[in-house]
């Protein structure tokens, strides 16, 4: 045991390091978790439009849409710091809700900034609208 104190003592910059790093990798990964807790797989966000009726929002803008999105959804300018959820999602905070994006950054944004006013039934797709055309799943084009 006294060979592991020497070594500590005798190296504390490493043991410094390896500290800092330890924690950094806790916080990254507590960071990562918060920040997909309510993103959905394209599986589940199936099961939420089929069983629950969710309501799909698109959040990306008119050109990406236009050239692909899910069928149903509809498009939504919405900037959680600034923007009423009611008028701009026009649902109530009962409505089971699933936000799109191109990445599923965004989407977890709002969804975040939704459920802090009360839309606790809000989900994002995780991954966006890619995860989405990964598993081949249908997309409605305007053309």
């Amino acid at each position: 045991m006294t060979y592991y104190i020497d070594f500590l003592i005798a190296h504390w910059e490493l043991s410094l390091l390896f500290v800092a790093a330890f924690i950094w990798i806790i916080l990254a990964e507590i960071n990562e978790r918060k920040a997909n807790i309510w993103g959905v797989s394209p599986q589940k966000a199936i099961e939420l439009i089929n069983k629950q009726s969710a309501v799909v929002f698109d959040l990306r803008d008119a050109a990406s849409f236009a050239q692909g999105h899910i069928v149903g959804a509809k498009r939504v300018d919405f900037k959680p710091a600034s923007d009423d959820p009611k008028a701009i999602f026009k649902i109530t905070p009962k409505t089971t809700c699933l936000l799109i994006c191109a990445t599923g950054q965004n989407s977890s944004k709002a969804v975040r900034a939704l459920h802090a006013k009360g839309y606790t039934l809000a989900h994002s797709l995780s991954g966006g609208l890619p995860t989405w055309q990964k598993e081949n799943l249908p997309i409605v084009t305007k053309g």
